[in-house]
């Protein structure tokens, strides 16, 4: 539980989110019911984004209450889009690499979405801890808040997922949920439950917790150093691995395992330009 959460969010540039509501199983993006077709092509999505050097990750959501017809979120440089069709047979043949059919086909989604793992299948306490989370954020934020497959990180359920924001936080319990809200909700980050923003190297995810407002981009991030650039200016912050000996990484383990989250702390501007 004292297991630092800083830089453990999954590497991720694109996140490609299509509500799915049939059993999701322990690997569900790989052994699922989808039509093949459709799990062709998902998959030729996530190989044309690596192609072009970019960490596409695929994610299943639902909601308690189903939607008519199939919902795909694409989550890519800060700004999410959605497409609502009646079924994934209207998906083939996108091509969500080209920005034009995100500007021509999509919605662009301005209000935070929130996607919390509850893939019990994968591990108990994704679904045990997951779940009272989402309900809680369901009855505030209403169908803005979404289940969604596993994130990594069982270890730090509840997970859940900010879009457009990018940034996947850990440790949430529904009687944190509003004051995360009040902060996530007014662009900020909300620090105490941060994993790590998703397009950042570990290193940078960790540094960005230091600072008073979100990171807009990383200018440098070397091992032990990194630069971020906000609204306010540029932040260089010293950054530590934080090796941990004998950490369960799921509720299913019986015995621990090494490893690694980061220690940051910021260097005063004089310093920074030594």
């Amino acid at each position: 539980m004292g297991e630092p959460m800083l830089g453990t969010s999954p590497a991720v540039d694109v996140w490609i989110i299509l509500t799915h509501r049939s059993t999701w199983r322990a690997k569900a993006l790989e052994d699922n019911d989808l039509p093949p077709p459709v799990q062709t092509w998902l998959h030729a999505q996530v190989a044309v984004f690596a192609a072009a050097g970019l960490r596409a990750r695929p994610q299943f959501a639902r909601q308690s209450s189903p939607l008519d017809g199939v919902t795909l979120f694409v989550a890519r440089g800060g700004e999410l889009h959605r497409l609502d069709v009646p079924d994934e047979g209207e998906l083939l043949g996108l091509d969500l690499t080209v920005e034009a059919t995100l500007a021509e086909r999509f919605e662009r989604v301005l209000s935070p979405q929130y996607f919390v793992c509850t893939n019990g299948q994968r591990d108990v306490c994704c679904s045990r801890l997951g779940v009272p989370v989402y309900a809680r954020l369901r009855e505030l934020v209403g169908r803005r808040a979404w289940q969604t497959t596993h994130v990594g990180g069982h270890r730090f359920a509840a997970n859940v997922l900010a879009l457009p924001q990018g940034v996947l936080y850990g440790r949430l319990t529904p009687e944190a949920i509003g004051g995360f809200l009040a902060v996530v909700e007014a662009g900020r980050v909300a620090t105490p439950y941060l994993r790590g923003r998703s397009a950042f190297a570990p290193q940078a995810q960790a540094a960005e917790a230091l600072l008073d407002e979100p990171a807009l981009e990383v200018l440098e991030c070397e091992d032990a150093r990194v630069m971020l650039r906000t609204a306010g200016g540029c932040h260089t912050v010293a950054v530590t691995p934080a090796p941990s000996a004998g950490v369960l990484a799921s509720c299913g383990d019986a015995d621990g395992k090494e490893v690694v989250a980061y220690s940051a702390s910021l260097i005063p501007a004089a310093e920074s330009l030594i």
